[in-house]
């Protein structure tokens, strides 16, 4: 996960804090809207603009949401939870950005005037002008790639571990399997030795 963070942009770091810190389906992260972080955290704060409380807000609030669930929302039942200090953080840190910086650059650009209001998701995306929240499809494309590009550095440094006779060659492809699969380790050397079965 901390390798993730480390190759994120901004949005995805602060999505990413907020589904491990609350435990929410990406499905019902998406649906939230600015005004639901300022509900969440008004034991901090009695700001009603967003501007203000985007530049005012106190660092290291606790977030509490409740809502329905989208995928049982037929039964009825509210859920709460929590963001931790660190991801409400970091959340602030990406409204600042768009607020004053991400915005702006797009208005000077098109002509257009676009805020941030309290109905702008929470996680909005670039490619629709922070108007929209980011799609499932592009957050599952983004682990995913992640996720390769994880794969491929640990294999890498397998191969270190090779080079400098701290692992034989013979135990590539067992290490290999315990990172990625049979299938990774097959496209890596073009077979298997070892089929994760002892």
């Amino acid at each position: 996960l901390n390798f993730i963070m480390q190759d994120s942009t901004l949005m995805h770091k602060t999505l990413i804090s907020f589904l491990k810190s609350t435990g929410m389906r990406l499905s019902d992260a998406l649906a939230l809207k600015v005004s639901d972080f300022m509900e969440g955290t008004k034991d901090y704060h009695n700001y009603v603009t967003v501007e203000e409380f985007v530049e005012k807000a106190p660092s290291d609030m606790i977030a509490k949401y409740e809502f329905l669930p989208q995928k049982t929302k037929r039964h009825n039942v509210k859920c709460i939870t929590f963001n931790d200090p660190e991801t409400s953080n970091i959340i602030l840190q990406f409204l600042q950005k768009l607020q004053n910086e991400s915005l702006p650059l797009i208005n000077k650009k098109y002509g257009t005037d676009l805020k941030l209001t309290k109905d702008t998701p929470l996680f909005a995306s670039k490619r629709f002008y922070f108007q929209k929240p980011v799609t499932s499809h592009s957050i599952t494309n983004m682990f995913y790639n992640k996720n390769k590009n994880f794969r491929e550095y640990r294999i890498n440094l397998i191969n270190e571990k090779i080079e400098k006779g701290e692992l034989s060659a013979e135990d590539f492809d067992k290490e290999v399997v315990k990172i990625a699969g049979k299938v990774v380790a097959a496209s890596v050397r073009g077979y298997v030795v070892y089929d994760g079965t002892d």
